[in-house]
């Protein structure tokens, strides 16, 4: 396969038909990869939407009030 420039109409790339496989391939590849972190992504938002909903608060209270860094001095 190559790839023409349209307005010189010379030759940019030139793919052989085993690499354009394996370039697709990769890419699907990634995109199930990006797929999979975005379902993980969802579970974890909706069990933390499920435990507001209950009224179960994930964070211990100091989270909720202090900034991680006030918490470090806090426990110094």
């Amino acid at each position: 396969m190559d790839v023409v420039d349209e307005f010189y109409h010379a030759i940019i790339f030139s793919f052989t038909s085993e690499e354009i496989v394996k370039i697709l391939q990769e890419l699907k590849i990634q995109k199930e990869n990006q797929i999979v972190l975005l379902k993980e992504k969802i579970i974890k938002y909706e069990e933390k939407e499920g435990h507001m909903k209950l009224g179960i608060n994930p964070y211990p209270p100091s989270k909720k009030f202090f900034p991680p860094v006030l918490q470090v001095i806090i426990r110094l």
